[in-house]
Order: structure tokens, then sequence, then C-alpha cells
């Protein structure tokens, strides 16, 4: 079943693009469709990160906002 496409903004778009493709750990390849990316920004970056429970691996993305 495909997820709602009802986010706000592209950031919240980027983080649901990741949780859908990056489901593999580049770590140990477990491959887990539920993988949960939390997001943080300070203004000038958006960091978006997740924690693979099997493994440990903390898996990290980042988006540089310039104006």
């Amino acid at each position: 079943m495909a997820k709602s496409r009802k986010q706000t903004n592209p950031f919240e778009r980027l983080r649901d693009h990741y949780q859908q493709v990056e489901t593999e750990c580049p770590e140990c390849g477990y491959e887990t469709a539920d993988s949960d990316w939390k997001s943080t920004t300070d203004g000038s970056e958006v960091r978006y990160q997740r924690m693979r429970e099997n493994c440990g691996y903390v898996h990290m993305r980042s988006v540089t906002i310039s104006r």
C-alpha cells in the first residue's frame, strides 16, 4: 500500500523518500521497510539520521541550505 503524500514541505518529502528507498543498512546489509529517519536543522543545514537497531550503525544524510 502506498504512503500518503500529505507532507507540508520539501524536507518532509525528502525524509519520506529516504524511508522508502534507503531500506538496506550499508554496514550489515540487513533490510527493513520500517526505517525511521529523524531530522534536525540549525537553519543552514538539515540533517537526517537513523540508527539501525540490529547492528547499531548510524546512517546520516545532510542537505545544506544556501540563499
